[in-house]
């Protein structure tokens, strides 16, 4: 994280939550920072940078996005989407890892964005972590974030 802040944000949203039928359990590390293996170094997968992800929404300081940080809901707010996807093919997508889509709304004025509304958090939470960048066509990579409202 960029700060201790950011830390306690994302202790505070997530903790507790369950994930693949289990809650997660998230506290502060003892260490002050990430060791990240040397140039060469095999680190088996346990370590990795987000610093120059094009995932990473919250580089920028004082970005737009920090006003929309949520603890994680039913209801997803999907962006990025090309004009070809239907409603029907984004229904599809998020009920293929076996949740329920309980609610689906495109945007008035820009069917780029929608909300997407899962048939529980936990099932919001799978969605978000298997389906946020995936490519769907047309240079677009959708993006996925909590939502405090419901539809």
């Amino acid at each position: 994280m960029a700060d201790g802040s950011q830390a306690q944000l994302a202790i505070s949203h997530l903790n507790g939550h369950k994930l693949l039928g289990k809650p997660v359990r998230i506290t502060l590390s003892k260490h002050q920072n990430v060791q990240l293996p040397r140039e060469g170094q095999e680190d088996q997968g346990l370590t990795k940078d987000y610093r120059n992800s094009p995932l990473h929404r919250f580089k920028k300081p004082f970005s737009k996005n920090f006003q929309n940080i949520f603890p994680p809901s039913a209801t997803l707010h999907l962006s990025n989407i090309p004009p070809s996807i239907t409603e029907d093919d984004l229904k599809m997508l998020f009920s293929s890892n076996g949740g329920i889509v309980k609610g689906f709304k495109f945007f008035q004025k820009d069917r780029k964005m929608a909300l997407i509304q899962m048939g529980s958090v936990e099932e919001a939470i799978q969605a978000l972590i298997d389906l946020h960048n995936h490519d769907l066509g047309e240079n677009h990579h959708l993006r996925v974030s909590f939502l405090k409202s419901t539809i």
